[in-house]
């Protein structure tokens, strides 16, 4: 068993970045509604194998908008960076 496994929603929005709901090993911990002028949302997962091993964090592409121009995303990443900071 993992010493951690956590995951948090993040939603891409014209105004930025938001940070949607945080898991605990899969289980909603702060459950919070997605804005409603998202353009995509990514998830942020890290997991910890061991309290002596690394954190391992990866991101994945849990949805877009379906009719949002590729050049307004292009737009949006450089302007608030490809993933939240």
């Amino acid at each position: 068993m993992s010493c951690d496994d956590y995951s948090v929603e993040y939603h891409l929005t014209p105004s930025g970045w938001k940070t949607g709901t945080s898991y605990f090993y899969g289980k909603p911990q702060k459950e919070i509604q997605p804005p409603s002028d998202r353009l995509l949302t990514v998830v942020q997962d890290a997991v910890q194998t061991s309290r002596w091993s690394p954190e391992e964090v990866s991101w994945r592409t849990e949805w877009t908008a379906p009719d949002t121009p590729p050049e307004k995303l292009k737009e949006l990443f450089a302007k608030y960076g490809k993933h939240p900071s």
